[in-house]
C-alpha cells in the first residue's frame, strides 16, 4: 500500500486510495481501511474531512 501512496498527488480521498488498494491488491475494503488506519498511526499520513495528506513538517 506504501507504494501506491508514494506515487500519489496529496490531498487524496480517502475512499479512493480504499478502492484503488482493495483492486490493485485483491484487499477486502475493512484490509485497506485498517492498513490505511496504520499508516496514519505511523504518522506517514494524517487525514482531515475524509482526505488523505502528508504531515506537515
Amino acid at each position: 500500500m506504501i507504494r501506491l501512496l508514494q506515487n500519489r498527488e496529496f490531498p487524496v480521498r480517502r475512499v479512493e486510495i480504499e478502492d484503488l488498494a482493495s483492486n490493485a491488491y485483491k484487499l477486502s475494503p475493512r484490509e485497506c481501511s485498517d492498513a490505511i488506519d496504520a499508516i496514519i498511526q505511523k504518522g506517514l499520513l494524517v487525514e482531515e474531512d475524509g482526505m488523505l495528506k502528508r504531515p506537515a513538517n
